[in-house]
């Protein structure tokens, strides 16, 4: 049989802001201890353990946590996943995606939709992110999730 890993992506515990509350409050629901869950907060790490991982054989899944900031550092890991075919789900967090995307240069933006699109899922904070990420990336499947 086939082993299963989540890996997810995120910041370390300390660290203050949405990502590190969503990312606690999965830690005292328990469930990394219910499920294969290997957690990184560091892109570098994530992927190199993505690619042993898919190389093993191993069947993986990747959650990786967004923000404006370190947008391009965290999006490395999620291009290693798409490439190894690996299922991705992006969950996005914070403010400024709008105005982070209209500043980017246009091969930028062109990456930031197809990393959407191919996601196997997107999740966001709000209604209003919702409504950017599904007219940024028309093919994306969005589901707003509040924190």
């Amino acid at each position: 049989m086939q082993k299963k890993r989540l890996i997810m992506l995120g910041v370390p515990p300390e660290t203050r802001g949405s990502v590190a509350a969503v990312v606690g409050t999965y830690r005292a629901q328990g469930l990394f201890k219910r499920w294969p869950i290997d957690y990184f907060d560091a892109p570098l790490p994530a992927a190199r353990h993505v690619l042993a991982a898919a190389a093993s054989g191993m069947r993986l899944a990747v959650h990786a946590h967004l923000s404006v900031q370190g947008f391009w550092r965290d999006a490395a890991l999620v291009g290693v996943a798409l490439t190894m075919r690996c299922p991705v789900l992006i969950q996005l967090h914070g403010r400024g995606f709008e105005r982070f995307y209209d500043e980017c240069e246009a091969l930028k933006r062109a990456l930031v939709r197809t990393m959407l699109e191919r996601a196997a899922g997107v999740l966001v904070p709000t209604e209003l992110l919702k409504h950017w990420a599904r007219a940024t990336a028309r093919q994306a499947d969005v589901t707003c999730l509040p924190n």
